[in-house]
Parts: C-alpha cells; sequence; structure tokens
C-alpha cells in the first residue's frame, strides 16, 4: 500500500518504467491471489526502478501546463528523484522542481531558460564540449 501510495509522487518516466510491475501490486491484499513471494518479486522490481532512476539523469520530452494556463512542449531533465528542470524549446518558460511532502513542486526559472536548455543540449550531446553551468537548487 504504502509503495503505490508513493508512485503517486514518481516523475512520468518513471512511472513508464513501473507501470506494469505497479498493476500487479493488489489494492486489497487481503483480497489477492499473489502469493507473498509474487508480490515481493513485484516489489524488488519496483525498488529496483527507483533506484537507478534515483542514481541517474534523465531526460523526457512532456507537456506541461505553463502559469497562463497554455500547454506546452518542454524537456524535462531529471536528477535522480532530488531535482528537475524543464525548458520549452523556445527557452521562454523554465521551472526547476523537487520532491516536497510526497508530490513534485515547481518554481518559475524564466531567468535561467538558456542555462536549462544548455544542461540539456548537452545531456543530448548537441553541445560540445561539455561545459560548466551553474543551475539553481534548493536542498532541504
Amino acid at each position: 500500500q504504502n509503495l503505490l501510495r508513493l508512485s503517486r509522487s514518481f516523475p512520468k518516466p518513471l512511472l513508464d518504467k513501473t507501470k506494469a510491475l505497479l498493476a500487479q501490486i493488489p489494492s486489497d491484499p487481503e483480497k489477492t491471489t499473489l502469493t507473498a513471494g509474487e508480490r515481493i518479486i513485484h516489489i524488488l522490481g519496483i525498488l529496483n526502478e527507483m533506484g537507478k532512476f534515483n542514481g541517474s539523469v534523465t531526460v523526457a520530452s512532456e507537456l506541461r501546463e505553463i502559469d497562463t494556463g497554455d500547454t506546452v512542449e518542454v524537456k524535462t531533465l531529471y536528477l535522480g528523484l532530488a531535482q528537475a528542470y524543464f525548458v520549452d524549446s523556445n527557452q521562454q518558460y523554465a521551472k526547476s522542481g523537487r520532491l516536497a511532502e510526497g508530490k513534485w513542486v515547481w518554481e518559475e526559472q524564466n531567468e535561467h531558460a538558456h542555462e536549462i536548455w544548455s544542461a540539456i543540449a548537452m545531456y543530448e550531446n548537441v553541445i560540445k564540449p561539455a561545459l560548466f553551468i551553474e543551475l539553481p537548487i534548493t536542498i532541504n
């Protein structure tokens, strides 16, 4: 139950990787035909994917609603589950995000749009050689 609740805060790339495993976890453990061993295998699979995601950098194309109410396509750079940044292709809208109390909290970072775009471009090997880029970060 706790893992299903925790999965509500998974970013989309992690949710996509764990969707099939999450579907195998019964919503009511008292009314399942799965053995304890089968359930543990699914849980370990989810924890394994969480660990891999948390220890890596991931870039994903996503649709995000911006402050104007419009939906724009952005690229999101996830630094594990600790911090994330997104920017649109025009480098006008940018935000940084972090997990807080079980959900992602996003803060406007339009003034850092170019730096966020550059970090994503380096990750995708569009910009070579790699450069040092300062990005805003919130540490709890």
